[in-house]
């Protein structure tokens, strides 16, 4: 469905991404807030990106309260401090690779855009060094996980009251795609629609593109990788139809590739692995009430403008400026072999994922998470037991 969706959004006006217009509500949170100046600022209201975001997370919303599923939930300091971490790291990595797993990797790859594998590559490398960061913790610091305190509060408001909550959210999110009509701004109402729809979905199928590149390195769980695959997949086609028909332009969002992209999607997936969620998946778990996301969200918008801070408009420009890399055009042979060429490589991820499971070669991650656990738990009980006759 989320392919559908993206191939429809480029038919329309441009791929899915995120990143961009999340960068946009941070750039204007921090000239709101005097810390810097980005310069003058479209509204969060009128940039394309940042509408779709705003749909999604309305559709969210308005899908995690039909659903009786929304509530703040509440977690332990040192998740909130991953949350905060992550966010960060997040906003650095898109800011270096000028996309995140939607703009930078699902929506290029599917552009046959060289920066969408580039992008791929980092994101594995990340998301497998993110995996051993977190076994390291469990093993490092069981006892504050086996903590008899619960790492999660969930806080609801009545259930009863939850799908009329939704149904308010619907209506509002169809009032402004027709205030937007009503404006002369219809392309952006679309947009908005789009965006709530794709909400809808991801918040109704709780699926990520974080855990994707995550849980076969972590859990041996392949079916995220595989929805990853189906969703690329269906953009490649969509996309190279309406490419080599001519109905949208070859370039359009084939986007720089270069060094940055690889670092950036590194240290993305590093990030994304330690908050809990991708940019579209952290958007999506705001909609549910899960409080660590929303500072991972805060600190994503912040993290975005770090890069461009430090180091200048001059200087940030000079490491993120990279060649548009149109496989077609590069390879020389066409849409049929550069089409094959990304399906193949594509293909490769879903292989080594499945392999992955079926060999339980990920058993190091879960079984050792679980063992670890479990040896934890078993010599805090010794301790109890011995106190008192020492004693």
């Amino acid at each position: 469905m989320l392919g559908v969706l993206n191939v429809g959004l480029f038919s329309y006006v441009e791929p899915w991404s995120t990143y961009s217009g999340l960068r946009l509500w941070g750039y204007t949170i921090i000239n709101a807030m005097g810390l810097h100046y980005f310069g003058v600022l479209p509204s969060p209201f009128q940039d394309p990106i940042s509408v779709i975001d705003v749909g999604l997370l309305l559709g969210a919303f308005a899908a995690a309260h039909l659903a009786k599923e929304f509530g703040l939930r509440s977690t332990t300091r040192r998740e909130y401090l991953k949350g905060l971490g992550g966010g960060l790291m997040m906003g650095i990595g898109a800011s270096l690779a000028q996309g995140c797993t939607v703009g930078g990797f699902l929506s290029p790859v599917s552009s046959l855009a060289l920066a969408g594998f580039l992008m791929m590559a980092g994101l594995l490398a990340g998301a497998y060094v993110g995996a051993r960061a977190l076994l390291w913790e469990v093993s490092s610091h069981p006892p504050k996980i086996l903590s008899k305190k619960p790492g999660e509060v969930k806080i609801a408001y009545n259930y009863r009251a939850m799908p009329y909550v939704g149904l308010f959210l619907t209506v509002i999110a169809v009032l402004m795609v027709y205030s937007y009509s009503t404006i002369g701004f219809t392309t952006l109402g679309g947009l908005l629609a789009f965006g709530f729809m794709i909400g809808v979905v991801l918040q109704r199928s709780k699926w990520c593109l974080a855990s994707a590149f995550r849980e076969p390195f972590l859990s041996g769980d392949a079916r995220f990788a595989r929805a990853g695959f189906i969703t690329a997949f269906i953009g490649l086609v969509g996309f190279t139809v309406l490419k080599a028909t001519g109905a949208r332009p070859d370039y359009i969002f084939v986007t720089p590739a270069g060094a940055a992209v690889v670092v950036g999607g590194a240290v993305f997936g590093f990030g994304m692995v330690m908050a809990g969620g991708c940019a579209s998946g952290t958007l999506w778990r705001v909609g549910e009430g899960q409080l660590k996301l929303w500072v991972a969200l805060l600190a994503f918008m912040f993290g975005s403008g770090i890069l461009p801070n430090v180091l200048g408009t001059a200087g940030y420009a000079s490491i993120t400026t990279g060649s548009r890399i149109f496989l077609p055009s590069w390879l020389g042979m066409g849409y049929g072999v550069a089409f094959l060429l990304a399906f193949g490589l594509l293909a490769l991820w879903l292989v080594l994922a499945t392999f992955n499971q079926a060999k339980r070669q990920s058993k190091s991650f879960g079984s050792v998470l679980l063992g670890r656990l479990l040896q934890a738990k078993a010599a805090r009980q010794e301790e109890k037991e011995e106190g008192p006759h020492q004693a």
